[in-house]
This record gives C-alpha cells, sequence and structure tokens, in this order.
C-alpha cells in the first residue's frame, strides 16, 4: 500500500489500537505521525488531506495561503488574478485525468472491451491533460504544491521510521 494510500485510510479508520504485528504500521502511528508534522507543517498536510483523503474541511485555509504565496512571490498583481490561477492550478492538480479517454491515452473501440490503437486527440496519448492556463504563475503555483505534497510526505516517513 503506498504512503498517501495509507494516510487517507488511516484518517477515517476506527481502529486506533497498537499494531499486533511488530513489522505492521498501526493506524495510530500514522495518525501520531501526521499530528507531529501537522505541528510543523499544517499546510502540507492540509493539502494531503484535500488530496488523499477528500477532506475538504481545509479548502478555504489552502487557496488561501496558495493565494498569498502568488502575492507574496509577485507572481501576479492583484488578488483576483491571483484567485483564478489557484482555481484552475489546483482543480489540475487533484484531477489531471483526461475526460475523453478517462487517462488511458487511447481511445475504445466501440462495442469492444478493449482499447484502439489511435491515441487520444485531446491529451495526445498521455493520459493527462495539460495546466489551461500556460502562465509562469499557474507553472510556480503547480511546482510549490508538487514541492509540499513531498516535502510532507518526506516527514511523514521519516516519523514513521522514528
Amino acid at each position: 500500500m503506498k504512503l498517501a494510500e495509507r494516510i487517507a485510510q488511516s484518517q477515517v479508520t476506527d481502529d486506533l489500537g497498537e499494531s499486533k504485528n511488530i513489522e505492521d504500521i498501526a493506524d495510530v502511528y500514522v495518525v501520531r505521525a501526521c499530528g507531529v508534522v501537522a505541528n510543523k507543517y499544517p499546510i502540507g498536510v492540509s493539502v494531503w488531506r484535500i488530496k488523499y483523503s477528500k477532506d475538504t474541511k481545509e479548502i478555504k485555509t489552502v487557496v488561501n495561503y496558495l493565494i498569498d504565496f502568488c502575492l507574496n512571490e509577485k507572481l501576479v498583481t492583484d488578488r483576483k488574478q491571483a484567485q483564478e490561477i489557484v482555481k484552475t492550478t489546483m482543480k489540475y492538480w487533484f484531477d489531471p485525468i483526461c475526460d475523453n479517454c478517462n487517462g488511458l491515452g487511447f481511445l475504445k473501440v466501440t462495442g469492444a472491451p478493449m482499447l484502439s490503437d489511435q491515441a487520444c486527440i485531446f491529451c495526445k496519448g498521455s493520459g493527462q491533460t495539460k495546466l489551461s492556463l500556460d502562465d509562469k504563475a499557474a507553472d510556480e503555483v503547480l511546482q510549490h504544491l508538487n514541492k509540499l505534497e513531498r516535502v510532507t510526505a518526506s516527514q511523514i516517513f521519516t516519523k514513521l521510521r522514528d
């Protein structure tokens, strides 16, 4: 099970008991690690919870953080422009899958349970859409979200090993 899946599962578990097998990581350990990391990187844990646990309680906090990031880094000049960039970038970051081919990269053969050899014309076979804004600010926000995800994952994993 991947770390993202493990964290998502532990956020909604009813079983917070200790692990019976010494090699297993109990949900309570994951919750503890997330709590420790959230103390130092609260926005990173919020991003993880939104993306992997589908917990949207802190979406406004993350959006406001990213708007402030745009303004503080001088990526844009006004708040309205920052809001639009953050909205579009977050939508892409949470779900970059091509709607036309459902992320498969190829078109389905009509009436058959198989894919054709013809690449999807929208994503050109990648299975993912492109960020709809061709903008330096949007790229910076996307890179920042990716960095938040990586740093948070690294910190949680480190705490789980301790």
